[in-house]
Parts: C-alpha cells; sequence; structure tokens
C-alpha cells in the first residue's frame, strides 16, 4: 500500500516538473507575462540576491495562476483525472491491503490436521501402526477422511505410492481443535519371511504411506500425506515410531 502511495506522489511531482518545464518553454502567453517583470528588473542592479529569488519564483507563481485561469476548463479536466487516478490507487492499496489480512486470518484460523504419532507393534506376529491425528489449528476440521497403505519394499523407495482404488479406509469424521483421532493400518498382505530378511539386512522397508483429508472452516479441501518406514539405514525391526521417510510428505 506504502509502495502505491509512494507512486502517486512520485508521479505528481513529475507532472508538476513538466507542466513548468512546458509552460517556461512552449506557451507563448507565459513566456510574454514572465518576461514583463525580468524587462523590468533587467534594468537594476542586482544588490540583494535573496530577494531576486523570490521576486523571480512570485513572478512564477503568479504568471501560473494567470495561465490556469485563462484555460480553466483544460486544468479542471486534468485535475479531475488525477483524482480520479489517485482514488482508483488507493482503492486498490485497500483492496490488496484487505486481501492480505483476510489471508493472514485465514492461515491463523483455519484447521491444520497432521499425523502426531505413528506406532507399529506386533511386528513379529501381527503388525499394526497407530496414526494419531491432531487438529492444531483453532477451527474444526469436517469430514475428515484417511487412507493408509503398509507393505514390504526395495529401500531406498523411489516410486510412490498409489492410493488404494478402494478408497478412504474410514468414515467420515469431524475434528475439532485440539482433538486427537486414531486410525489402525495392517499390512496389505502378510509378511513373509525374506522380506523380513531384507528388512534386517537394510535392504528393505516396511512402508507405510497415506493421507488425511478434510474441509476446514473456510470451506477448502485440505490434505496432509505423510510417507513413514521401518527397516532400511536402521534395519531395526522391533516395535516402535516409525521413521519419517525422505519423500511423500506434504500439505496444503
Amino acid at each position: 500500500m506504502l509502495r502505491d502511495i509512494l507512486a502517486v506522489f512520485a508521479a505528481l511531482f513529475i507532472s508538476m516538473a513538466v507542466f513548468v518545464a512546458a509552460e517556461n518553454t512552449i506557451v507563448p502567453s507565459f513566456q510574454s507575462c514572465i518576461s514583463q517583470p525580468a524587462s523590468q528588473q533587467g534594468t537594476e542592479a542586482t544588490q540583494d540576491k535573496a530577494l531576486a529569488i523570490s521576486g523571480a519564483v512570485k513572478v512564477q507563481i503568479l504568471c501560473s495562476m494567470h495561465l490556469v485561469d485563462r484555460h480553466a476548463g483544460f486544468f479542471a479536466a486534468l485535475a479531475t483525472l488525477a483524482i480520479a487516478s489517485f482514488t482508483l490507487t488507493l482503492w486498490r492499496a485497500t483492496h490488496k491491503l484487505w486481501l492480505t489480512s483476510e489471508k493472514t486470518a485465514e492461515r491463523q484460523l483455519r484447521a491444520y490436521v497432521f499425523p502426531k504419532d505413528i506406532i507399529i507393534t506386533n511386528l513379529n506376529s501381527d503388525p499394526t501402526v497407530t496414526i494419531t491425528f491432531k487438529n492444531c489449528g483453532q477451527t474444526p476440521a469436517y469430514d475428515k477422511v484417511v487412507w493408509a497403505s503398509m507393505a514390504v519394499a526395495v529401500f531406498p523407495l523411489e516410486e510412490e505410492p498409489k492410493p488404494p482404488e478402494t478408497g478412504p479406509t474410514e468414515s467420515i469424521a469431524h475434528v475439532g481443535p485440539g482433538m486427537e483421532t486414531h486410525s489402525f493400518v495392517k499390512p496389505d498382505v502378510p509378511i513373509t519371511t525374506d522380506e523380513i530378511n531384507g528388512i534386517q539386512s537394510g535392504k528393505a522397508a516396511l512402508y507405510l504411506c497415506g493421507a488425511v483429508n478434510y474441509t476446514d472452516a473456510f470451506g477448502k479441501r485440505r490434505f496432509s500425506r505423510f510417507a513413514a518406514y521401518r527397516g532400511g539405514d536402521a534395519p531395526d525391526f522391533t516395535d516402535g515410531p516409525m521413521a519419517i521417510y525422505k519423500k511423500w510428505n506434504e500439505a496444503n
């Protein structure tokens, strides 16, 4: 906003400078007006430079007023155009400020649902991952759904896992500010002995990938994608928190 206002004042200053230059060089009536006092003063010795400068400024102002008076309609149109330009610039600056404040308020107040903890248990018998989601925002998250997929794959994994074709793995829910919800995920297919050996050797890992989707209080659909793993560069095949993978963790 300040930049726009400074631009307007700069434009007004430049316009004034152009006007003064133009009336002194290409307007005959102004040149005639300003030359009369100059010819009268030319016969007198200049004893006081300050008085001479103030006199010249006074003559410049009086002749400019005379010029404006003779062409009142033209200058009124210019003034109207300048006022319209300033009003438009002020409106644009105010509108930008309003949009910025609205976006700031939305960012501060909207829901933010993220995985808080991803814990795997029963690795040697019936592996189960418990995902704790928390709404860290100040308003509710509506129509929350989660999809998640867990399987063993080569480490490191470069190809992004795809969402299941069957859609979300949970029913729709609403999450209030500060509220936590839990999702429970099991491997897509049973883990084999060879896959366990691969995890323990560091050549494979058990990956968990998914996303939580929800609608915030402003009616916008939001998502938080997550990817975690167990094994790979830390071949520890025991119960505990899963590590965050280097890819596919993002949100809007």
